[in-house]
């Protein structure tokens, strides 16, 4: 792969790791004798290697525009030259085309040969997908295509299998085709369900109740479920296991292959399930709705690991998947989780006499359970729950999205202990590629009354940390996702608490990388520490490459204990490494970077702030404590660029920059950042669930 000049297109994208990847044509490879023109009529169509200003060796392209057109791999999954490539499924490439062009990926699908098609537009159609009409602009262009997600866009129902080839029409430069498991191909399952064939002696269908009961049966492995409502008898228990070559079945029988988002409630089989001590199972298009009850989970596991929850639909429920201790290895994908309404019932017997002496409404109209679409649970010290993935999910204005969190057997108290030491374990957890968002539909005036211009809302976070991982060199990773809509709680009629931050990290959360995501349109960013003095901080976290758009709280908000605590002395902040990140119109009612501090206990250790832009943003904003004691110790800022922006602030300082800072490199940018130029193209468009959501940045 050739280097790259940095430019501001890239620097907004952020800046690309190596990985692995197969590359099918590089230019500096000299590699033009892969290509063939596979329609040459008119004749003269020509392919070669030419040395471009800026890229170096490229192909070249050269016939009658789109009359003529070129061939890298091949149309036939049976040719020698196609790629067979059924493990990579990121298609990338870069271009330099000023004329009209198409290109087709030559792939294989359980429906049989297709292609998907690219063009200059900013539409989609049939099998085509826009690439934006500044594609054929005359100059370099890298794209990026998630094939899977193209072709559940064209039919939710088909399953990409093989990637066999590159075609192209119309004359221009092209380099650098390649397929990858970026993002989260590595970790979305393609999965190849079984038939609901009823004279199969493995197969039991369920058409009632009593069905349920062959689900522990040994001899058998396929259960597929006839529409119907099947919560009387829920949850069903699970306590048998599958293999890693044979897994288990349970599969919605209804005739077709549509997610459940897509289907009436008449189509759908209705139920929970409770795994306990069982592997290697699959289920695909479970769906439940309409139960508000916090205690009623969809899908609950205990100690039980290798299992895939795929095309899950849970609509107007409290909880979702919740995986407890010793559960590893588990997949949610493709699923929707969605609330609709608010006409709740949360009754817990002993709140009700503490409701009344304190002059509260009724408990049953009151939303206090902190409850979430997917949890990972810790319910005792010293727990694991390790390599979990949670990627391609939709989650709609839940109260949490996602949390990692500790039952109240596991808290963890700083001001007791008097160290650091988290002793819950959620390593190698990845969170990628989904898209978490709350609507105007949960909007309220700030006095429990719901409108949709309301600046405050009855849910909480994306995603909520409570814990991370306790293993370096198996982080969480939280990649690739799309978060938006997040507004500080109206508590009225609820014992919840949030600044409206799209993530949240507390609790002693460590070791926590967060790279490459969309967060806008919420009041704040991210807020690492808790508010309360008895609340750890959190240790060990990174951010960068992400985009943090239209976030008028603040960007990033770091906040201290406080109270009267002043006996203890601990970091609430510390090792935090803030890098090559965009704000943008981030912080304009308050701050985009804000290390807050309260009296008499240090804040940060250890914060470095380093190559991020920030766009049309208030400045940096640092509190210092009384006594000339600072709120951040090793702080670092250095190389970043401030584009209409004001630089920094202390709180209480006349000098700009905490004691002991190094602040190096800094620029003030002359000329505005032209962001409208570049808005536009990030237009978000999600998922495997058929509904595609689309959002612009304005």
């Amino acid at each position: 792969m050739k280097k790259q000049s940095i430019t501001l297109l890239s620097l907004l994208i952020g800046i690309n790791s190596f990985i692995n990847a197969t590359i099918y044509t590089n230019g500096e490879n000299n590699d033009s004798n892969k290509w063939h023109v596979y329609d040459n009529s008119p004749s003269g169509a020509t392919i070669s290697n030419v040395i471009d200003p800026s890229e170096g060796n490229v192909i070249s392209l050269n016939g009658n525009g789109l009359d003529n057109g070129y061939i890298l791999g091949s149309i036939s999954d049976n040719s020698e030259e196609a790629w067979h490539n059924d493990k990579e499924f990121i298609l990338k490439w870069k271009m330099k085309y000023d004329e009209p062009f198409l290109i087709f990926v030559s792939i294989e699908t359980t429906q049989g040969h297709k292609y998907l098609t690219y063009s200059p537009h900013n539409y989609n159609a049939g099998s085509g997908h826009g690439l934006g009409t500044d594609a054929n602009d005359g100059t370099w262009k890298s794209f990026s295509r998630n094939l899977v997600s193209d072709l559940n866009d064209i039919n939710s129902s088909n399953t990409l299998l093989k990637v066999n080839g590159f075609l192209i029409r119309g004359s221009g430069l092209i380099d650098d085709i390649e397929l990858t498991n970026e993002n989260n191909e590595s970790h979305l399952k393609n999965l190849i369900l079984p038939s609901c064939d009823s004279s199969n002696p493995e197969v039991q269908i369920i058409n009632e109740n009593s069905d349920w009961d062959h689900i522990n049966d040994i001899n058998k492995t396929i259960f597929c479920v006839s529409p119907g409502d099947y919560s009387d008898i829920s949850p069903i228990s699970i306590d048998i296991n599958g293999t890693s070559t044979k897994p288990r079945y349970i599969l919605l029988n209804n005739g077709n292959n549509e997610h459940p988002v897509n289907l009436d409630y008449t189509d759908l089989a209705k139920y929970r399930l409770e795994f306990h001590s069982s592997d290697y199972w699959v289920v695909d298009r479970l769906a439940y709705w309409e139960d508000e009850n916090p205690h009623n989970k969809m899908i609950v596991l205990e100690n039980s690991s290798h299992n895939i929850f795929n095309r899950i639909l849970g609509k107007d429920v409290a909880s979702g998947i919740s995986f407890y201790t010793g559960s590893n290895d588990n997949i949610i994908q493709n699923s929707h989780m969605e609330k609709t309404q608010w006409s709740v019932d949360f009754a817990v017997n002993e709140r009700n006499e503490s409701n009344r002496t304190s002059k509260l409404p009724p408990y049953e109209k009151r939303i206090f359970a902190d409850t979430a679409a997917f949890q990972l649970v810790g319910l005792n010290p010293n727990e694991s729950l390790k390599n979990n993935i949670i990627t391609h999910n939709e989650v709609i204005n839940f109260i949490d999205a996602v949390q990692l969190v500790r039952n109240s057997n596991a808290e963890y108290n700083a001001s007791i202990h008097g160290t650091i030491n988290p002793r819950l374990n959620g390593e190698g957890t990845i969170i990628e590629d989904n898209v978490f968002y709350v609507t105007p539909l949960v909007y309220t005036d700030g006095h429990g009354n719901f409108t949709p211009d309301g600046n405050k809302s009855v849910t909480e976070n994306a995603l909520d940390f409570k814990f991370g991982s306790l293993n370096r060199n198996n982080p969480v990773i939280v990649k690739n996702n799309v978060m938006f809509g997040y507004r500080p709680v109206d508590n009225t009629y609820s014992s919840l608490s949030d600044k409206g931050n799209a993530m949240v990290f507390h609790f002693g959360a460590r070791d926590i990388i967060v790279e490459k995501n969309y967060i806008f349109d919420s009041n704040k960013g991210f807020a690492i520490g808790g508010p309360r003095g008895d609340e750890q901080g959190a240790y060990n976290l990174t951010f960068r490459d992400n985009i943090f758009y239209k976030l008028p709280g603040a960007g990033v908000y770091m906040q201290g204990p406080h109270g009267d605590k002043n006996t203890t002395l601990f970091s609430t902040a510390k090792n935090i490494l803030i890098q090559h990140n965009i704000f943008a119109k981030a912080g304009t009612d308050h701050k985009e970077i804000y290390l807050n501090s309260s009296l008499h206990i240090y804040n940060t250790e250890g914060v470095t702030i380093d190559n991020n832009s920030f766009i049309d943003s208030s400045q940096m904003y640092f509190a210092a404590n009384h006594g000339k004691i600072y709120a951040s110790k090793d702080l670092n800022i250095t190389n970043n660029k401030f584009y209409g922006t004001s630089v920094l602030q202390s709180k209480e300082e006349s000098n700009s920059i905490p004691d002991y800072a190094i602040y190096t490199g800094n620029t003030k940018e002359d000329e505005a950042f032209n962001w409208d130029s570049y808005k536009n193209k990030f237009l978000i468009k999600r998922f495997s669930n058929g509904i595609p959501v689309y959002k612009t940045m304005r």
